[in-house]
């Protein structure tokens, strides 16, 4: 099934808030990014994943940061671990964020009992999730979910316009072999039109694979930042096992506004498969074709992503059209 919802609000005279829209819209046309600022502990936020996680004495346990100024992610900073209770209290490791604001910690344990792990980075302190060792190795468990479109856009008083996931299978969570799919034919939405919108997760045997095919759709122009997306024919996949996580997009059709992105007389041919993370710059925009996420123990695919292509101070544009993601845990 699928939920949308809009939200949108004006302040100060529609005189003002129009003079706003068209000076953002010079900004965004050109492309010109805001001042930098020195993140503050109240811009930071860090996350600590899985909440739980369970392993055989002697096995290797990950514990991922993910650190963001807002949404942005903070790239090449020092992340603080530490056990601060359990068999292994007082272990530490320090790892500096990737690309994508994430760092890992990977340790073993000679001793049963459950660690708390926490994390610091600067002034900001996360605390804690779990790791439980036993004596002997838990059965896998398999995580998932898929989603053909979400969206959220906001522009300083002009306000924020929301697609919540659409036709989303849920998180799958579980240690057996599990086959959950979604179907939603002929959609007429206020944001999203579909003739087609498939989802799946299926576990099982050693792996856990997901994927979302969204076709025949349109997305609505978006607070007039993001163009009409149009011509929508798009697969992704994802695949995790203990031994690898691979991912693939499949694009039969796209065009973003009045560009046609794939397919006849489009920047790439149809039935298109981009390699990981292919980008298109569209005026302040960012298309992300393929876009691959790996943690340690999950691959997320998004088969086309829009999002601004430098910052702008309280403007925020993320849209994605089909969405899987496969996690594969205690191998």
């Amino acid at each position: 099934m699928h939920r949308e919802s809009k939200r949108a609000g004006r302040r100060g005279p529609f005189a003002v808030a129009l003079a706003l829209a068209a000076a953002l819209a010079a900004i965004l046309s050109i492309g010109v990014p805001a001042a930098s600022a020195t993140c503050t502990p109240a811009q930071t936020s860090l996350t600590l994943t899985p909440a739980t996680q369970t392993h055989a004495v002697g096995q290797t346990a990950t514990v991922t940061a993910t650190a963001k100024c807002g949404t942005a992610p903070l790239t090449n900073r020092p992340v603080f671990f530490k056990v601060v209770s359990g068999p292994n209290i007082n272990k530490t490791f320090t790892a500096n964020t990737n690309a994508s604001g994430i760092a890992v910690f990977k340790y073993t344990s000679a001793a049963t009992g459950t660690d708390k792990v926490g994390a610091k980075l600067d002034a900001v302190w996360k605390c804690c999730v779990d790791v439980i060792w036993t004596s002997t190795k838990p059965p896998l468990r398999y995580t998932g979910d898929a989603y053909n479109a979400a969206a959220n856009v906001g522009v300083p008083l002009l306000g924020t316009v929301t697609l919540n996931p659409v036709n989303r299978t849920g998180p799958v969570d579980t240690t057996s072999a599990t086959n959950v799919g979604n179907e939603v034919l002929d959609l007429n939405g206020t944001l999203l039109d579909a003739k087609v919108l498939q989802t799946g997760v299926k576990t099982g045997s050693g792996s856990s694979t997901a994927f979302a095919k969204t076709a025949g759709a349109s997305l609505a122009p978006l607070l007039g930042i993001v163009p009409a997306i149009t011509n929508i024919d798009v697969l992704a996949e994802s695949s995790a096992t203990c031994a690898a996580k691979t991912g693939k997009t499949t694009i039969a059709s796209l065009k973003i506004g009045n560009t046609v992105i794939v397919g006849a007389g489009g920047l790439f041919p149809a039935l298109f498969t981009p390699a990981p993370n292919t980008t298109v710059n569209l005026g302040a925009l960012k298309i992300t074709l393929n876009e691959q996420v790996l943690t340690p123990n999950k691959i997320a695919v998004n088969a086309v992503r829009v999002q601004l292509l430098a910052p702008i101070v309280g403007t925020s544009v993320n849209v994605i059209v089909s969405h899987s993601e496969s996690d594969i845990h205690n191998c």
